[in-house]
């Protein structure tokens, strides 16, 4: 999927204006209203990359939130399609928090096409890995972190030293012509990026892997904002840098067959 630079020049001309590029609406129980993001418990959240009105894994997405949200989110996410622009890239963020239901309505980044890692000397904080939204705040400071490294994201450990997954990302390595996937059950949040790659590339391996031995293979990080991208460097706790390893399959070949079976 190709940038619009249009929407990218007119985004950052209205930023520069001042102008508020987010729009939010909370559901009332019949239909989505304007209004402000609320406070409390995040139950649940989500967020997904829209072009043109479709979605990697649309369907796979709308699940994982009711799984934290309940059901009861379901004719929610049914508006919330109908109020997302059909034209442009756009990353909406769901949430059900305390309760209540709201979606913001944000322009899409800029994507990246290759991403940085960070080893931080600390093991992964999240206490319900398994939903995606309880976790969020404290992600968002790994994430500051990682950016005041010099990184894109950070990489999440257990006590044991195994690699769970990355704190904004699914990761997955190349070994033997194979795509692999960090095998820790309870650990890893149900990525929907994987779920549809599997459909393309066919069932992954898994298999326990510590960080050492993991930079030796070439490793890509995975979202529904960037798609997929090769890790182009690592940035240990100390500083030291360690150059990834390219891979035997383009990223970009694979996030383009993600789009052709776009929703």
């Amino acid at each position: 999927m190709g940038r619009d630079t249009n929407q990218e020049r007119a985004i950052a001309a209205l930023a520069r204006a001042g102008v508020s590029l987010v729009s939010t609406f909370v559901w009332d129980g019949e239909r989505l209203q304007p209004g402000v993001t609320g406070e409390g418990h995040l139950e649940a959240a989500d967020s997904y990359l829209v072009a043109d009105g479709l979605v990697v894994g649309r369907s796979l997405h709308e699940e994982r939130f009711v799984f934290g949200a309940g059901d009861e989110a379901r004719p929610f996410l049914q508006a919330v399609r109908e109020v997302i622009p059909a034209r442009g890239r756009w990353f909406p963020r769901v949430e059900s928090r305390a309760g209540r239901l709201c979606v913001q309505v944000r322009p899409a980044p800029r994507l990246r096409t290759h991403s940085v890692l960070w080893c931080p000397d600390a093991v992964d904080p999240r206490v319900q890995p398994t939903v995606k939204g309880p976790d969020l705040d404290v992600l968002a400071g790994w994430r500051s972190a990682s950016a005041r490294a010099g990184a894109d994201d950070a990489l999440l450990v257990g006590p044991d030293g195994h690699v769970h997954e990355a704190a904004n990302s699914a990761l997955v390595w190349w070994e033997d012509g194979r795509l692999m996937v960090p095998d820790a059950p309870g650990h890893q949040l149900d990525s929907v990026t994987l779920a549809c790659t599997q459909d393309v590339l066919g069932a992954v391996g898994r298999r326990p892997i510590r960080a050492e031995e993991l930079m030796a293979f070439p490793v890509w990080v995975g979202s529904s904002l960037h798609g997929w991208t090769a890790v182009s460097r690592w940035i240990l706790a100390g500083g030291q840098q360690v150059e990834g390893h390219e891979s035997p399959v383009s990223p970009e070949t694979v996030n383009v067959a993600l789009w052709e079976r776009a929703e």
